[in-house]
């Protein structure tokens, strides 16, 4: 999700450009179809409160996305498919359902999540894990009480689900970015400021530090920005890997996450919690 920053159909076009770059005819370097999998989020479509406060009617044609049939026109024009507040695709037949983000005003977009899940997830292979993917979390999952109520009600009852969300600006280094319990949830941290590095672990940092007003800020977060998760998919588990992209490396371990999730297990929170200590300096430490 946030494809783009304010809102502006102006930010898709810069997205879509790269993407045309990078993937020409949506095919990777070897040919090979490459399937788009995006969601808006609520910088795509509410962007700030009371930003389009004055604008004209001439003026929100012509530039905020989520306006009139803006949306349906530009994700067209751009991305080459039709816009749906909620779609699923498939690839190598493991199921992708992909949902928008519910905008808080006009014209509302309210994605039918539960109704979507509760037709789809049957009919799905439950010997395969399937993907739901949106801006936001699912609640009670990486984020605590924090998220969507609707997407945890809707997939606790699939083991083999695997959520993935963003949002949140963190770290792809964090270790809270997997969570497991009736379903799996990820979450697919931020290319943007919480993307530094091993040495910020756990920490949502730049964006709310105090500091984060000092003039070095915005250029910390261009050279430390740039990183991302990279997920393999396999019948019974996914490996994740945490890359930076700037310096072509691992920026922690690869994790092996078993499918279906289940309470107990793999990476549930009460589980890992009570494996964890706390750090200690060798005596004398300074």
């Amino acid at each position: 999700g946030d494809i783009a920053h304010t809102g502006l159909i102006k930010e898709f076009e810069r997205f879509a450009a790269v993407w045309d770059r990078v993937f020409p005819g949506d095919c990777g370097a070897d040919g090979r179809k490459i399937e788009k999998l995006f969601a808006s989020g609520n910088h795509c479509i509410d962007g700030w409160d009371g930003r389009w406060k004055g604008w004209s009617e001439e003026r929100l044609r012509a530039e905020r996305f989520n306006y009139a049939d803006n949306p349906q026109k530009t994700w067209q024009r751009l991305f080459h498919e039709d816009w749906h507040d909620i779609f699923v695709k498939h690839v190598k037949g493991v199921p992708f359902i992909g949902a928008q983000w519910k905008s808080q005003q006009a014209p509302f977009i309210k994605p039918p999540i539960a109704e979507t899940v509760a037709k789809l997830a049957p009919t799905f292979d439950p010997k395969l894990p399937f993907f739901f993917f949106q801006h936001d979390a699912p609640a009670g999952t990486c984020f605590g009480p924090s998220g969507d109520a609707d997407v945890t009600a809707a997939l606790k009852p699939w083991a083999n689900a695997v959520s993935i969300s963003g949002h949140y600006h963190r770290s792809v280094v964090d270790d809270r970015n997997v969570w497991q319990g009736g379903f799996t949830a990820i979450s697919a941290g931020c290319m943007h400021e919480a993307s530094g590095g091993e040495n910020y672990r756990n920490v949502n940092y730049y964006w709310h530090k105090p500091s984060r007003t000092k003039p070095m800020r915005t250029t910390e977060w261009i050279a430390k920005g740039g990183c991302c998760s990279v997920l393999e998919v396999f019948a019974d588990h996914l490996v994740m890997h945490r890359r930076s992209i700037r310096m072509e490396e691992p920026l922690g371990e690869d994790w092996a996450i078993p499918l279906p999730a289940a309470y107990g297990k793999g990476f549930d929170f009460k589980l890992r919690s009570a494996a964890m200590a706390a750090p200690e300096f060798a005596a004398g430490a300074k």
